[in-house]
């Protein structure tokens, strides 16, 4: 392609369009990826969080974990362990299912993968026997 002495070609112009929008192409999806491992992170410390927060109440696993709740006559007891539930907005367990706040599709525990829409999930927690087990479940706008 010739051109005249400092103007681009027709090729010229279009090569640059394209470049420019495959270079806004991969921001973009570098911009979710990293939208998706921050969301996936955020998962994994709210289950530490619950985690921390069920030992607490629970005296390692040998309580009720529910807030405010005692262990004798307990209503959260289902006849081998205590179930409560992870309230990520208050910060404690409850004995009802609260709204989802997964923020990823895909959550982790201890290696086990749980999968569930983002908003629909809550981490359920299990103490009885010394130990605190949890999972991911759905919430109470989910079920």
């Amino acid at each position: 392609m010739r051109s005249r002495v400092g103007r681009m070609s027709a090729l010229e112009m279009v090569l640059i369009v394209v470049l420019c929008l495959e270079g806004l192409f991969l921001a973009w999806c570098g911009y979710r990826w990293y939208q998706q491992r921050l969301a996936h992170g955020n998962d994994s410390l709210r289950v530490n969080t619950a985690l921390s927060v069920a030992r607490i109440n629970s005296s390692n696993g040998a309580d009720c974990p529910v807030d405010g709740s005692s262990s004798q006559n307990c209503v959260h007891w289902n006849g081998t362990e205590y179930i409560g539930y992870y309230d990520g907005v208050a910060n404690k367990i409850v004995g009802d299912k609260p709204d989802g706040y997964n923020q990823s599709s895909e959550m982790d525990i201890d290696g086990k993968t749980y999968t569930g829409k983002p908003g629909t999930m809550v981490i359920q927690v299990e103490t009885g026997n010394g130990e605190v087990h949890l999972s991911w479940v759905l919430g109470r706008a989910s079920s």
